[in-house]
């Protein structure tokens, strides 16, 4: 009786070690599958990727800083006294500016941006508004911002239109300064003939 009991004891012990070893190599893979799985990265970690992206535009050498309040771009309006010219029929005032309406050749009581001109000499002229008076030689201009009074601006050139039509955005590049001394000249060379 001894015998079986002895062999079932030692069968039950290998039965019992065969498990455990499944247990333990199991346990083993476990451990090792868990070691080697890659952990799924946040996206804070690819951060440095949009910080640090040499193909974007709007990237800048420094620290990202808060934008400010923008403030809209005033409008400039301006025109300026190109130059007289004296013909058979008299004289005649040249003005160019940042709208075709400031674009004229006039006589004595023609009207540009309101102002009525007064008076018309070789060496200047005298427009007047309202009881405003400006006197302009050539080269001067008179300028306004967002449709305020106008007043006399240090000579240069005109500044581009902002905030306008297309016509007036045209008006001020630098077509628009070569047509009129183009035009110039010819009446100059007209000048010169008779």
């Amino acid at each position: 009786m001894n015998a079986p009991r002895i062999l079932n004891a030692i069968r039950h012990r290998w039965l019992l070690c065969a498990l455990l070893g499944c247990a333990v190599v199991g346990a083993r893979e476990a451990v090792a599958q868990e070691t080697n799985r890659v952990a799924r990265p946040d996206y804070a970690s690819f951060r440095i990727v949009t910080e640090r992206n040499i193909f974007n535009a709007n990237r800048s050498g420094g620290p990202v800083r808060p934008s400010r309040e923008t403030r809209n771009p005033s409008r400039v309006e301006a025109f300026r006294l190109v130059g007289i010219m004296e013909y058979d029929k008299g004289l005649f005032a040249f003005f160019d500016g940042t709208s075709p309406d400031y674009k004229k050749a006039l006589q004595s009581q023609g009207k540009v941006a309101g102002y009525a001109l007064t008076n018309l000499t070789a060496e200047s002229v005298t427009l007047e508004a309202e009881g405003q008076k400006i006197e302009l030689r050539v080269g001067m201009q008179v300028r306004r911002e967002d449709n305020g009074e106008w007043q006399l601006a240090a000579s240069g050139d005109l500044p581009a239109a902002s905030g306008g039509s297309s016509a007036s955005s045209e008006s001020s590049g630098g077509d628009s300064v070569g047509e009129m001394s183009e035009v110039l000249k010819k009446l100059m060379q007209q000048r010169e003939q008779e």
